[in-house]
């Protein structure tokens, strides 16, 4: 068991840290929109930690638990592209996802302000878990693999609640390579132009 943790030292110690967190701000009943990803919070008061604050924070053992199942199951692809490639690519995906979702919010706030998508609160590791899930999906099967978006419209149906905008921010992050692409450009317009469908499924937590 020690021999398969240390051979995937990078997916362990980010599951570690999960569960570490997560057992910490339940012991001191930590409220959540201390640390979670809110627009608001972040432009008004230059609280960018919570970029990272808000991806490890979960909001309950299911959150919790789902996220580190399928971390663990994206464990080969730390294997076949090397603990620093894999940790590279989380960071990026992390970071570029987070400021594909304040542009978004930005854009929106001005053309739909009733929505009031800037108070709104986000948390949890899928936003890197999908993002590495699209790199794996891309590098071993290409575009005509299908089953990384079929899993996003799961989760929206199992998980009503889920933030179905950060979601495909990650898959924007990693098809588009960089918020300048042409990729991502393309996408964001289309999500912009249909702001008004889709955040309508956007909740307070991830």
């Amino acid at each position: 068991m020690i021999t398969l943790l240390t051979r995937y030292i990078g997916s362990t110690i980010v599951i570690a840290i999960n569960i570490l967190i997560w057992v910490y701000q339940y012991e001191t009943r930590s409220q959540l929109e201390s640390v979670s990803f809110n627009f608001e919070k972040i432009t008004r008061y230059g609280q960018y930690w919570r970029f990272i604050s808000s991806t490890f924070t979960h909001i309950n053992l299911v959150h919790l638990a789902l996220n580190s199942i399928s971390l663990w199951q994206l464990r080969f692809l730390e294997q076949s592209i090397g603990l620093y490639q894999y940790v590279k690519y989380s960071f990026f995906i992390l970071l570029s996802s987070n400021l594909m979702m304040m542009f978004f919010i930005s854009i929106v706030n001005i053309q739909r302000p009733t929505l009031n998508l800037k108070d709104r609160n986000y948390i949890g590791y899928s936003c890197v878990c999908f993002g590495l899930s699209t790199y794996y999906s891309l590098i071993h099967f290409g575009f005509s693999n299908l089953s990384i978006f079929t899993s996003l419209l799961f989760t929206q149906i199992l998980f009503p609640n889920a933030s179905f905008i950060g979601h495909l921010f990650e898959f924007n992050a990693e098809l588009g390579g960089s918020p300048g692409s042409t990729t991502s450009r393309i996408i964001n317009g289309i999500l912009i132009r249909n702001s008004g469908r889709i955040s309508n499924q956007a909740e307070d937590m991830v």
